[in-house]
């Protein structure tokens, strides 16, 4: 799939599901910082 396909596919999606899409990357985000946090700096 080239990227001009790719972004024709996202602009015509809902900005509902964009916003969970970030949402849900947010959250993962969150949770690596956490991890690093906990496991990484606590050695």
């Amino acid at each position: 799939m080239t990227p001009t396909v790719t972004m024709k596919r996202l602009a015509g999606t809902s900005p509902r599901l964009k916003a969970r899409i970030a949402g849900v990357l947010y959250f993962f985000s969150l949770l690596t910082a956490v991890f690093r946090e906990v496991f990484v700096r606590g050695r």
